[in-house]
């Protein structure tokens, strides 16, 4: 017989991770993971404290795209 899958709630992986509750909240959201009040597998945990990875903006292209609005006269 399958043992039930552990489960931690946010508060527990708030305690874990030093992450703020309402963060690991709005990143539970943002990834699609629906609210459980029996709490979260490991790997829903795993998905909800990885960092987001941030883009940084790239100079040559926002150039190019101020000169094609410049073109169209929206600027």
């Amino acid at each position: 017989m399958l043992e039930p899958e552990e489960r931690w709630t946010i508060k527990e992986i708030a305690m874990a991770t030093k992450i703020n509750e309402k963060t690991l909240h709005a990143r539970r959201r943002d990834r699609g993971i629906p609210a459980n009040r029996s709490g979260y597998t490991l790997e829903e945990v795993k998905i909800m404290i990885k960092r987001p990875r941030i883009r940084v903006p790239n100079q040559a292209k926002a150039n190019q795209l101020r000169a094609k609005l410049l073109n169209d006269g929206a600027l």
